[in-house]
């Protein structure tokens, strides 16, 4: 199933040459997207969306700390970074949770961000993965949860 994706304003970017260069609230800080602590954090639909929110701190109703996940979310694995002469592709592997005791409990919204300093911000957000307004249900153990991304990447870019 797709799934809505939202950037937040402040996270806009740039990418050139597999450099994530900010041109909103962190200024010119600039960063090789594919060696950094992206992050996965799992909130409720109880969150309100605002791409105004410009770091982690400014989320609201992330799921708790119990039955498998915790709170901060989870470092997305193996970042890859292609640039051809008109796509780029930025790829990982599925974040995947195991389920344990009472389950993961239903959320809606999957909050990526970096879990590093950026010119003086402090975990910056990125994008918010939206289940088409719909909860995904709670994980029962010992199942595992897998947020897993599109063929082509993470996202994917065209250009000139």
């Amino acid at each position: 199933m797709a799934a809505l994706f939202k950037w937040y304003d402040r996270a806009t970017l740039y990418v050139a040459n597999a450099t994530w260069e900010s041109t909103g609230a962190l200024g010119s800080a600039s960063i090789a997207v594919n060696s950094q602590p992206w992050t996965a954090a799992l909130l409720t639909s109880a969150y309100t969306f605002s791409a105004a929110h410009n770091v982690y701190a400014d989320l609201t109703n992330e799921l708790t700390t119990t039955g498998g996940y915790t709170a901060g979310g989870l470092l997305i694995p193996s970042l890859t970074y292609v640039q051809s002469s008109t796509v780029s592709n930025f790829g990982a592997a599925s974040a995947v949770w195991t389920a344990s005791g009472s389950g993961i409990a239903a959320f809606r919204y999957a909050a990526i961000y970096l879990n590093a300093t950026l010119a003086g911000v402090v975990k910056p957000l990125a994008f918010l993965i939206d289940n088409n307004g719909a909860d995904v249900p709670a994980t029962t153990a010992p199942n595992t949860l897998s947020l897993t991304w599109n063929a082509t990447g993470v996202w994917q870019m065209t250009h000139s």
